[in-house]
């Protein structure tokens, strides 16, 4: 059982890693692409994007706003190429995806600090409790940032072929 547990642990934590690589590198591009189609008024660089996760205190705001400003500006360029797209607020998936995480980053730390403090038998069952809690808060802030990699992705391919048509160029 204990080696079981160990081998899951091991992929739940490689399988981690290689997500959090994905989405820093989708974010990154995804705040770059709206320097890429020319918006100027951008708040921060794109290199901002992966920064900001990392920087005490801005971590806990900066990359919900990041992510706000790219479903925003995304649909704003779409609406100036093709007046007829209806733009799609974002704002509560967002919000709840944000709030998920805030909330598994804290439970996560707790479990992290209990995680040395198994003397008694009630500090492991504590432990595995929270444990088994931080990895369910970890399933709907999974599917929520799925959700919104999805939609800002069509966004994008839609915002692309609207360049395009332009006879703007897409890299």
């Amino acid at each position: 059982s204990d080696l079981l547990q160990g081998i899951i642990g091991l992929f739940q934590s490689g399988l981690s890693i290689a997500s959090v690589v994905v989405f820093l590198n989708w974010f990154r591009r995804a705040y770059g692409n709206l320097h890429r189609v020319g918006i100027t008024y951008i708040k921060h660089k794109e290199t901002m994007a992966v920064w900001t996760w990392f920087i005490p205190i801005i971590w806990f705001y900066r990359p919900v706003q990041i992510m706000n400003e790219i479903w925003k500006e995304t649909q704003v360029k779409i609406k100036q190429f093709d007046p007829t797209y209806v733009m799609k607020n974002g704002e509560l998936i967002i919000g709840l995806w944000w709030a998920f995480f805030i909330i598994s980053n804290f439970i996560g730390r707790y479990v992290l600090k209990t995680a040395f403090k198994q003397d008694t038998i009630e500090q492991l069952i504590e432990s595995s409790q929270v444990t088994l809690i931080s990895d369910i808060m970890q399933i709907p802030e999974g599917l929520l940032v799925i959700l919104i990699v999805y939609r800002l992705s069509k966004m994008e391919t839609k915002l692309a072929n609207e360049v395009k048509k332009s006879g703007g160029n897409v890299v």
